[in-house]
């Protein structure tokens, strides 16, 4: 009888830079919690939101990525809640 193949592949061989079904973000601003960011394709990062943020022209923030958290930390106080209500737009359009 000939050999049959197993159903299911092999996991073990599971390649850890593909991307998995939706990769997921929690973002925080000055560490509060705005909202989640999901990654959709192969192609989108969470730099994309970063991108997003200095196009509408907010510059005073740093952005840094720690396992499934997202930090934005802004620099003037000023543009804080702008910030805020620009990023919560971006997260309910994405």
């Amino acid at each position: 009888m000939p050999e049959q193949t197993p159903f299911f592949p092999n996991y073990g061989a599971f390649d850890s830079h593909l991307k998995l079904n939706h990769d997921t973000y929690n973002v925080y601003i000055n560490d509060e919690y705005i909202g989640n960011k999901m990654l959709f394709s192969q192609n989108e990062t969470m730099d994309d939101m970063e991108d997003h943020l200095r196009t509408s022209g907010f510059y005073n923030f740093q952005a840094e990525l720690e396992g499934d958290h997202y930090r934005i930390q802004t620099l003037d106080e000023d543009e804080s809640d702008e910030i805020k209500f620009e990023a919560k737009h971006y997260l309910s359009l994405r």
